[in-house]
């Protein structure tokens, strides 16, 4: 398996620098920044040390707007889908990212093996945190969050007992 796989987030033909956040499940999502806010996160889905999916905000906004698939696994991206909205309700579950008592605005991309991934932007285009519901349950498994506003992940929120509510807290 390959830690750290050569990813051109940008398509330029130049792999791209990039933070690595591993899950407790063992899969990697790869965080790519453009200036001082995430614009892109890929993902190696089966462990392999290739890229599976990429999640992109193609126009800048910060809010994940495309999904690129790599179809035939060789880590190459081969389909493009743009994003707009899932209409389900089961896929939108109360999140509240700053701890607030709040539900929080974010934005919904479908993971390939199911689930979805959540993602919130502090109001000025910079994500500052994503949560994944990986099983598909409407609960949220997992949270990155950047709790300093440095535009880098710094801890990380684990649902112990699957009740969707966070029970755990590390570094990332």
């Amino acid at each position: 398996m390959i830690d750290h796989p050569p990813i051109d987030f940008d398509g330029d033909g130049t792999n791209d620098a990039y933070e690595t956040v591993q899950q407790p499940d063992g899969e990697q999502i790869f965080v790519h920044y453009s200036g001082d806010h995430i614009s892109d996160y890929a993902s190696d889905e089966d462990h392999d040390g290739l890229v599976d999916r990429m999640y992109s905000d193609t126009n800048g906004n910060g809010e994940i707007d495309t999904i690129y698939t790599d179809d035939d696994g060789d880590g190459y991206m081969d389909s493009e889908l743009a994003l707009g909205g899932t209409g389900n309700p089961h896929a939108h579950p109360f999140l509240d990212f700053d701890g607030d008592g709040q539900g929080d605005d974010y934005h919904v991309a479908g993971l390939a093996g199911g689930g979805n991934l959540f993602t919130h932007s502090d109001g000025m285009g910079h994500v500052d945190a994503l949560a994944l519901d990986e099983n598909d349950d409407a609960l949220i498994d997992v949270m990155y969050v950047d709790k300093d506003a440095d535009a880098h992940f710094d801890h990380l929120l684990i649902d112990l007992n699957g009740d969707g509510i966070m029970d755990a807290e590390m570094p990332a």
